[in-house]
């Protein structure tokens, strides 16, 4: 099927209805293909994550700014705000090496933090020693604070994959911007479709898969973001 839509012959009785479909193809090819990108409504096909301000896990529908949906417990969460990227709002950054357009380029100001300059979030630059669950690791990061400064929170998925370099592996990230970065899997933001139990991660050690999700119980590694 032609994402530049059916043509439609207007001689012909049915031009009329050939050229409604040609639209409704050309829409829904333009989605598909970026020209045209969604809302940021839904975190990987979900709710999308947020965080409390005392660190607790809660969903959003992504149907507005605010969300009165349930936590983790079920029980009824508070109006939040918004703060994770569904998608990508940005150029997706590739390895310098690659030679492509995009290339990741960071800079470490203040001291402990990591800016990417591609998609401008801030990292925290060293992780923790300990690995957490999924809701702890959401809670660790909103209560981070580095040179005196706070407001960091669990990544999205996608922004967790803004780190990869894929050409590397062990760890599959810059060693420079983030030295001695542990190889292991690391916590999204991100749920699993269908699975509320389940979240997504990124692995790093990037030795058998990239992606990974896995029960919100396991204990993972967190790389914060803001």
């Amino acid at each position: 099927m032609r994402c530049d839509g059916l043509a439609a012959d207007s001689r012909h009785g049915s031009g009329t209805r050939l050229l409604l479909l040609g639209a409704i193809v050309a829409s829904g090819c333009n989605a598909i293909l970026g020209i045209a990108p969604p809302s940021d409504r839904l975190l990987d096909g979900g709710s999308r994550h947020v965080v409390t301000s005392s660190g607790s896990a809660a969903f959003d529908s992504g149907l507005g700014s605010t969300s009165d949906d349930g936590g983790l417990d079920g029980s009824a969460g508070s109006s939040l705000p918004a703060v994770a990227h569904a998608w990508a709002e940005w150029p997706m950054p590739n390895p310098e090496s690659t030679h492509l357009a995009n290339a990741q380029t960071y800079s470490v100001d203040p001291a402990g933090v990591v800016t990417d300059q591609v998609t401008h979030l801030q990292w925290q630059q060293a992780v923790d020693k300990s690995t957490y669950t999924w809701a702890d690791a959401a809670a660790r990061c909103a209560q981070l604070s580095i040179a005196g400064k706070g407001g960091f929170r669990l990544p999205s998925r996608i922004e967790l994959l803004s780190l990869v370099d894929f050409t590397r592996l062990n760890p599959s990230i810059d060693a420079t911007a983030f030295p001695g970065a542990p190889a292991e899997r690391y916590w999204s933001a991100s749920t699993y479709a269908g699975a509320p139990t389940h979240a997504w991660g990124v692995d790093f050690g990037f030795a058998v898969g990239l992606v990974f999700q896995d029960d919100v119980t396991q204990a993972c590694r967190v790389r914060c973001v803001r």
